[in-house]
């Protein structure tokens, strides 16, 4: 099947199939994510407290600041991506430079996932399964309460790691800064040897 122009920058396209790199959705879905969701269980079983109570006095404000902070330093890396030095680097890689940018709103994705769960946390959508009239219902609750744990744990891996991806970027960009006059110097010479070459070809065909 032919990929069409859109897809490149088609962030569902990319996090279910990628753009000739590995789906967006493993780098979620990795062996760190047993961690979250064991974060999350043990969390259920030591706190008490529920998902209502958790998400209004606690949690649900602290996702805002996991936003302030990925949206603070989202701005820094956009910024470098598009700068002229980065683009050699970008087109090398084998998912294109549209991959950066995308694992840019990953970070954004998993940030409003995490709101809109612990919003409707915070309005007690899942508070009528916290009811021990409900067959099996507190079990159900239980499996939520570990899920919403672990997209939080999820949300404060992916706020460092974009942290991170963003301190890789400058640091790369550093690299060809420092990197640059050697490059044209490089250039300079091979430019100045193919002069004396070709001076060189004229003369001996000038005799």
């Amino acid at each position: 099947m032919k990929k069409s122009r859109t897809d490149n920058l088609n962030f569902k396209h990319w996090f279910l199939h990628g753009n000739g790199h590995k789906p967006g959705y493993t780098r979620l879905l990795d062996n760190r994510s047993i961690i979250d969701f064991c974060i999350g269980i043990v969390v259920v079983i030591l706190v008490s407290t529920s998902l209502k109570e958790a998400a209004v006095a606690v949690l649900f404000p602290l996702t805002g600041v996991l936003v302030g902070v990925c949206a603070s330093w989202a701005g820094p890396a956009q910024e470098v991506l598009t700068s002229k030095e980065m683009l050699p680097f970008l087109k090398k890689h084998q998912g294109g430079i549209c991959e950066y940018f995308l694992i840019l709103q990953t970070v954004v994705f998993v940030m409003l996932l995490s709101i809109v769960m612990w919003g409707l946390a915070g309005i007690g959508l899942f508070e009528g399964l916290n009811s021990p009239k409900l067959d099996g219902a507190k079990f159900v609750y239980y499996i939520i309460s570990s899920f919403l744990y672990a997209i939080l744990s999820l949300s404060i891996r992916t706020c460092w790691e974009a942290v991170l991806y963003t301190h890789y970027i400058m640091h790369t960009k550093i690299q060809l800064l420092e990197m640059e006059p050697m490059i044209l110097h490089k250039r300079k010479r091979t430019v100045i040897s193919r002069r004396n070459r070709y001076k060189y070809k004229q003369k001996e065909e000038s005799r």
